[in-house]
C-alpha cells in the first residue's frame, strides 16, 4: 500500500505545529470515525504476532460508534520500516508467477465483480483507474484480462519498490495497449491528473485519518468518479495476527466517514465465510479446510491458474454474500467538481 507518512503529509497541507501541554493534562483520545472523545471505552489487546515493533499498543473500542482504532499509533519509523522498506510484504513482494498470486487474483475479479453489480453501465466507456496501494497491480490486471475495454489507463500507487517492479513485470508479460504508470505515492500524479474510478483494496485500515485522506483523494477524482473500497470486517475479532492495522471497521463505520466527506454511497456489501468459519480464524472448528489448503498449496505450480482461483474462491467464500463476512465493499460516487 502507498506510504502512511507520505499520505499523512498529503492530507494536511499546512506544518503540523507542535502544542506543548502540562505534563498532567490529559489529552482526549479522539475516534476517528465518529470524532467522539473515547475515554473509558472498552481496550483490546493488540494482536500483533509478537512483533516488538507492536509493544504497548491497544485496540480502542468506541464507546459511541463501537469502530475500533490503535493506540497510540505507529511512528514515522515505524511506518517506513513496515511499508517502504518491504517488512509488510515479505517474500510475497515479488511472486514467481501468477499461481502464486491466485488467491488476491480471484479477489480482483471479485470487486469488479460488485463493481459491475452496482453501476451496470460502469464498461460503457474505458476507465482511467487510480489504484491507490495497488500491491501487485491484480485489480489493473483483472480489468484488462477479464473484462475487455473496462481500461483506458492503470495509475498503480506503492510505496514498496518490490511491489512496483513486480506490477511492471506482470504488465509486461501479461498486457499490450493499455498505459500503465507505477508511483510510489500520490505526490508523484501529474498536475491536473483526473480518474473516473479510485481503488482502495486493504487499504483504509492502515490509514489513522480516514476522513482527511478520502477527502484528500477527491482531488484527483473527476465530477461522478467512482470510489472502491475493500477492508477487513473488524478482523480484530477473529485473526491473531492484525499487524499494520490501525482501524477495524464495520459496514456503520464505513458509512460514517464517508458521510464526512464528498463522498456519496451507492452500496455497502459483506462477503466472505462467517467470522466463526474462515479459516483465517485460527480457532475456527473447520480444521479440514486448512488441511485441504496445504495440500492444494504443495501442489500450486502444477495446478492451473483458473483451477486455483475458484478453490480459492469457495475456501474463502469471496463471492459469498454474507452479514458476518469478513469483507467490507463499499463503491461510492465523487458529485463535486474539480478544476481542470
Amino acid at each position: 500500500m502507498d506510504s502512511i507518512s507520505e499520505l499523512s503529509r498529503a492530507t494536511c497541507p499546512f506544518e503540523l505545529q507542535v502544542i506543548r501541554v502540562p505534563s498532567r493534562m490529559k489529552i482526549p483520545i479522539v475516534c476517528p470515525v465518529c470524532c467522539a472523545e473515547s475515554d473509558g471505552s472498552r481496550k483490546f489487546p493488540y494482536k500483533a504476532g509478537g512483533r516488538s515493533l507492536a509493544l504497548g499498543q491497544e485496540i480502542i473500542l468506541c464507546r459511541a460508534c463501537g469502530g475500533g482504532f490503535l493506540s497510540p499509533g505507529f511512528s514515522e519509523s515505524q511506518i517506513k520500516s513496515l511499508y517502504e522498506q518491504g517488512d509488510f510484504w515479505g517474500r510475497y513482494a515479488q511472486p514467481d508467477g501468477l499461481r502464486e498470486l491466485a488467491c488476491p487474483f480471484v479477489m480482483a475479479e471479485a470487486r469488479w465483480e460488485y463493481l459491475r453489480s452496482v453501476v451496470t453501465d460502469i464498461e460503457q466507456r474505458p476507465l482511467r483507474v487510480l489504484d491507490v496501494g495497488a500491491g501487485h497491480g491484480l485489480f489493473g490486471l483483472s480489468g484488462v484480462l477479464y473484462n475487455s475495454n473496462a481500461i483506458s489507463e492503470y495509475v498503480a500507487v506503492d510505496s514498496d519498490a518490490r511491489l512496483r517492479q513486480t506490477i511492471r513485470t506482470l504488465w509486461d508479460k501479461h498486457v499490450t495497449g493499455v498505459p500503465l504508470r507505477v508511483l510510489a505515492s500520490t505526490d508523484f500524479l501529474e498536475k491536473g491528473d483526473r480518474f473516473d474510478l479510485i481503488v482502495l483494496s486493504h487499504v483504509l485500515e492502515h490509514i489513522p485519518e480516514p476522513v482527511q485522506f478520502l477527502e484528500h483523494l477527491t482531488s484527483f477524482a473527476r465530477g461522478g468518479a467512482l470510489l472502491f473500497v475493500e477492508t477487513p470486517f473488524q478482523d480484530n475479532k477473529y485473526k491473531e495476527d492484525v499487524f499494520g492495522h490501525v482501524l477495524f471497521l464495520g459496514p456503520d463505520h464505513l458509512q460514517r466517514i464517508l458521510a464526512r466527506t464528498r463522498w456519496r454511497s451507492l452500496s455497502t456489501g459483506c462477503f466472505g465465510r462467517s467470522k466463526e468459519l474462515t479459516p483465517m480464524n485460527l480457532s475456527s472448528p473447520v480444521v479440514f479446510l486448512r488441511i485441504i489448503e496445504r495440500i492444494v498449496g504443495k501442489l500450486k505450480r502444477y495446478l492451473p491458474l483458473r483451477f486455483l482461483m475458484v478453490f480459492y474462491d469457495w475456501y474463502f467464500g469471496i463471492r459469498h454474500r454474507n452479514s458476518d463476512g469478513t469483507w467490507i465493499r463499499q463503491v461510492a460516487i465523487f458529485e463535486g467538481v474539480n478544476r481542470p
